[in-house]
């Protein structure tokens, strides 16, 4: 097989490739001499028919279709030998030969070449050493008592832990920026829902109270529209309500599916699933942290055109999936921004060739694991499992991440790793930025 490689743009590349014409017709033969077996032509018994009988009625088609065949299987041997990263579907173009010559052609395609992955052993990665204690199993159970709460409204001025009811808007005028306004807010104060400052200055007011609140937000507040603002909101007070807890008593825990309404059964069953939380918290912090460091040490530009064909193809197929206009709002208001979207091509490109250069591939047992792992959050796991046993997309799916999951490690193993103790409240529910 003889390759020409041609650069048209960045990314954008011909390759001419050729077949041996005796390749073909040996493929030709062999296809038609299974098509005579099954053949039923007028005047032969099945599967009796002369070859050239056959090659006369199918020659043509059967010709066409080994060359197809071909064409894809050449161009994909040599994108895999070569370690080369498709971006786009090829085109495959049949060039002009003569008759008894070898048979060329070329593909024109978006593609990248293999990448050589540089600087993993100077990766540091944070890995979190947290333990489940049984205080933190206490207050998850007081978070399941407050989540079965009691609510009755009051005249009371508002403390803290009340559930407040309030309609607010800020008073900026001639502002680039949006306005943030709603009129049926419902939090509760001290939950960490808004900002802390936003929350105190509602502390002390009663229903029906219209006032005025001022809050600033640092340089390092969530909200990056926000940041260094000091913004003025007027605030309405429409509803106060004040809680009771629940007891902790066979009705309360039967609630969370604990038949036997036996506390300590419920105490293991809250404690296993906060681990596998927990289980699931660390391993994407400890992903993301990688993807950023493969990504620092290992940046390529990709064009924006594959970019916005990418966001293209991806907002087509979804939509194909919807057969109203609503959905299709719907759909394209959770699609990835541009820069959202390159950074995962990007992503995938380097972990692509992270999985070619340890030679990973997915394994049965890994992946049985991380089904079973999932089921186990619903109420019925055997249920779970033979729905994703039986969805090949959902099954897609799972290999991939078990691909992703091996590259993670793989990367680990030459890393520098940097265990931090901490507690479960602190890494799962860090204080937010005000």
């Amino acid at each position: 097989m003889k390759v020409l490689k041609k650069n048209i743009q960045n990314f954008n590349k011909s390759i001419t490739l050729t077949i041996k014409k005796m390749v073909i017709e040996d493929t030709v033969k062999k296809k038609l001499a299974q098509i005579a077996k099954k053949s039923q032509i007028d005047g032969f018994r099945p599967g009796k028919a002369p070859l050239y009988i056959v090659e006369q009625r199918y020659g043509h088609c059967v010709r066409q279709e080994v060359i197809n065949e071909l064409m894809q299987r050449y161009f994909m041997d040599m994108m895999i030998h070569n370690q080369f990263h498709l971006f786009s579907n090829p085109v495959y173009i049949v060039l002009e030969s003569e008759n008894d010559t070898d048979f060329t052609f070329s593909v024109q395609c978006d593609m990248h070449p293999a990448i050589k992955i540089k600087g993993i052993e100077n990766i540091k990665i944070e890995k979190p050493i947290i333990t489940v204690t049984d205080s933190d199993v206490d207050s998850m159970i007081q978070i399941l008592r407050q989540q079965q709460a009691i609510w009755k409204e009051t005249n009371a001025p508002i403390r803290t832990k009340d559930r407040v009811t309030i309609k607010f808007s800020d008073s900026r005028n001639n502002n680039a920026l949006p306005n943030l306004k709603e009129s049926n807010l419902v939090l509760i104060i001290g939950n960490g829902q808004m900002s802390s400052i936003f929350e105190e200055g509602i502390i002390g007011h009663k229903t029906g109270e219209y006032f005025t609140n001022e809050v600033y937000f640092s340089q390092n507040y969530n909200n990056l529209e926000l940041q260094g603002q000091t913004i003025k909101f007027n605030i309405l007070v429409k509803k106060v309500e004040t809680h009771t807890l629940p007891e902790i008593n066979p009705d309360f825990i039967k609630k969370f599916g604990v038949k036997e309404g036996s506390l300590e059964i419920l105490r293991a069953e809250v404690r296993q699933n906060m681990q596998r939380e927990l289980n699931n918290a660390v391993r994407h912090f400890i992903k993301s942290q990688v993807i950023n460091a493969l990504v620092q040490t290992n940046y390529i530009e990709i064009p924006d055109q594959l970019v916005n064909n990418k966001m293209a193809l991806w907002k087509n197929q979804t939509d194909s999936n919807y057969n109203n206009k609503a959905k299709k709002k719907e759909n394209s208001s959770h699609m990835l921004s541009f820069e959202e979207t390159k950074h995962n091509m990007l992503v995938n490109l380097l972990f692509t060739q992270v999985i070619y250069n340890y030679n990973i591939t997915a394994n049965k047992e890994r992946v049985r694991i991380l089904i079973e792992d999932i089921a186990s959050a619903y109420d019925d796991p055997k249920e779970v499992v033979a729905q994703y046993q039986a969805n090949t997309n959902l099954m897609k799916n799972i290999y991939n991440t078990d691909l992703e999951e091996q590259a993670v490690e793989a990367i680990l193993r030459k890393a520098q790793i940097i265990e931090k103790r901490t507690t479960f409240e602190k890494f799962m529910h860090p204080p937010i930025k005000h």
